[in-house]
């Protein structure tokens, strides 16, 4: 692997993300114009559906996949790929009809109203299609493929934007409208990306690799479902427990968020199969040094994180339809709590490397609980911002059991301390609003981080210890 494939790949994985983020900002004068706050929710809460679906269908077996994928021959490596996308095709297609049969009684339960059947229906068309593309992108990641994936990315954000504007020209933007095209968008991209990577699969259903992948992500997977529920359900829950206001506003907020995530998102893409690499080709000692200096890296977001949330009200007064207002106080808790969802991802490390991902449910099944206790009480009393702060909370007391748990297994040697009374500090500066007190923030904040950055060692680890 040539020195700097991390920099290049996470500067590529970076930018798409940004770009792909950069979306919903760019057409958020359009959609936030002619829909109403609560058409916004209901749009989230369509997106909501199909992806927690998509995680149940999926049983996390990307994540074995990924896991394997470089211990194995050529020929195995393609029967881990098919015997995985058979299962999703084979599973989605069934809840596919299901639902399509049944998008009235949906429609009432999510809604409170039948009226939206029709969009249901427009939306879960491509479902299929939605697993199939996120495993044919995820291969691509394997294959440290960037610029193809990015290929495909930007092919799927430019049409996208496109369709917002070219809808709003015509004047036939509206929700039904915009999801059925979108589904539309969906099946020829996977269809093409599909003829882009065949060459890697069998198409031939393989016993013994399936069992493989399932006895790695299985035990993960309840995991999954439950970090889904305590990031992604909550519009959902507030259409339940609030108003659909409520939602809206939470939706837009979390959109804005994700923008920042976005940064962390191109780390863990270009990342993650990195680190999976060194597990099955480098020495324990080795894999130690750059999980401790990958988690010492990764802290160095905060200072962007600052940034971004004092540029925030000047976003929203360009950008944002008055509105919408309400959404600016809580795109601090919800980028901290992204930034925080991807540091458990990197304390988690000595679960992956023993393979024993049981532990990672354990953390999770904690943090459910207290979601679960906390949801109605807050989110019916507060809406949307009871909501962010239960997944602030959440977020936390999960980190604190994946940190305990990995650490007995991998002892890594964090720097776990220095990095909570970052975070905290940083947090705490979010909340001021005063523009010389946040010109100065800025300023050592900027000093500190420059002074870690010049110190970290995990670019040229990871450089020299992949082959």
């Amino acid at each position: 692997m040539k020195k700097n494939k991390l920099l290049i790949n996470a500067s590529i994985y970076g930018l798409l993300s940004v770009t792909s983020r950069l979306t919903a900002v760019i057409t958020a004068p359009i959609t936030t114009k002619v829909f109403t706050v609560e058409e916004y929710g209901i749009m989230d809460v369509l997106t909501t559906v199909i992806s927690m679906l998509a995680l149940f269908i999926a049983l996390n077996l990307n994540s074995g996949v990924f896991r394997l994928y470089y211990e194995k021959s050529e020929n195995d490596r393609k029967k881990l790929l098919s015997s995985s996308l058979l299962f999703y095709l084979a599973i989605s297609g069934a809840v596919t009809v299901a639902i399509l049969l049944n998008t009235q009684f949906i429609s009432t339960f999510l809604f409170k109203t039948n009226i939206y059947y029709s969009l249901l229906m427009f939306a879960f068309i491509r479902f299929p299609f939605v697993l199939a593309y996120q495993q044919f992108l995820s291969l691509l990641r394997i294959l440290h493929n960037a610029r193809s994936y990015a290929f495909f990315s930007v092919t799927m954000t430019i049409t996208s934007l496109g369709l917002v504007v070219a809808l709003y020209i015509t004047n036939q933007l509206t929700l039904f409208n915009l999801i059925l095209l979108q589904s539309i968008i969906q099946i020829i991209l996977t269809i093409i990306l599909f003829a882009f990577v065949r060459g890697h699969y069998l198409f031939k259903w393989d016993k013994r690799s399936f069992k493989e992948i399932t006895n790695y992500s299985l035990p993960l997977f309840p995991s999954v479902i439950i970090n889904f529920f305590i990031l992604s359900s909550l519009p959902i829950l507030i259409t339940q427990f609030a108003t659909q206001f409520d939602t809206g506003i939470y939706s837009l907020a979390r959109k804005m968020a994700i923008i920042f995530g976005s940064l962390l998102t191109a780390f863990r893409m270009a990342v993650d199969p990195m680190l999976m690499q060194v597990i099955s080709t480098r020495d324990k000692p080795t894999f130690i040094n750059i999980s401790r200096e990958a988690f010492n890296f990764y802290h160095l977001f905060l200072f962007p994180f600052i940034i971004f949330i004092y540029l925030t009200p000047t976003i929203f007064d360009v950008f944002i339809d008055d509105k919408f207002a309400p959404a600016i106080s809580i795109i601090n808790i919800l980028a901290i709590t992204l930034y925080l969802a991807g540091l458990n991802n990197i304390m988690a490390i000595g679960i992956a490397y023993t393979k024993r991902t049981k532990y990672i449910s354990y953390a999770q099944t904690y943090a459910f609980i207290l979601f679960v206790i906390l949801a109605y009480p807050l989110i019916s009393n507060f809406g949307a911002r009871g909501a962010v702060y239960i997944v602030l909370i959440s977020v936390i007391v999960q980190n604190i059991f994946i940190y305990i748990y990995s650490n007995k297994l991998l002892k890594v040697g964090f720097d776990i301390y220095r990095v909570a009374l970052t975070t905290l500090i940083m947090f705490g500066l979010s909340f001021v609003t005063n523009i010389y007190f946040q010109i100065i923030a800025v300023f050592l904040c900027g000093i500190y981080f420059l002074i870690h950055l010049r110190r970290n060692r995990f670019l040229r680890y990871i450089n020299d210890s992949i082959p």
